[in-house]
């Protein structure tokens, strides 16, 4: 090899280095945008998703079976019944809702509105009234009054 060939060399391997360090630098700083760009901007939609992704209702219905005693007598049976709840805040006019629900519920209409008008996220007005209130209160499709069937021990 000549002295020429040599310093060619030389100065070809900190050009090389330059060139990979710029690369590697190009590379993180991608990585960087990208991170600020999911993780700032773009922060509300994930959460979001999350949000979604992790909050769910799950009903499980299950009819129990008869308590009884050493003769076969019932001591206790399980019979259909329902709850009524409220989601604070979606419900649109607490005060028609509340005339509408007081006459199912074993609440006046003056404790229904107050407990409409909360700020308390979902709140149970009623639970364990029976199936034909609740088959009635399901009818008047109130907008967020939720009534879901449930199980009593009688």
């Amino acid at each position: 090899m000549s002295a020429d060939s040599q310093d060619r060399n030389q100065a070809l391997v900190p050009r090389r280095v330059i060139v990979f360090y710029m690369l590697v630098l190009a590379s993180v700083l991608g990585l960087v945008v990208r991170l600020v760009d999911l993780q700032v901007l773009k922060r509300d939609h994930f959460r979001q998703l999350a949000q979604a992704q992790s909050e769910g209702h799950v009903y499980v219905r299950v009819k129990r079976g008869e308590i009884l005693d050493r003769n076969l007598r019932e001591l206790a049976v399980s019979v259909e019944s329902g709850s009524v709840g409220s989601h604070a805040g979606q419900v649109p006019e607490p005060g028609k809702a509340a005339t509408a629900l007081a006459p199912f519920l074993p609440l006046n209409q003056e404790e229904i509105r107050e407990t409409l008008d909360s700020n308390t996220g979902f709140t149970y007005l009623a639970r364990k009234i029976p199936p034909h209130q609740v088959t009635t209160i399901n009818a008047l499709k109130l907008k967020g009054i939720q009534v879901d069937w449930d199980v009593k021990r009688n």
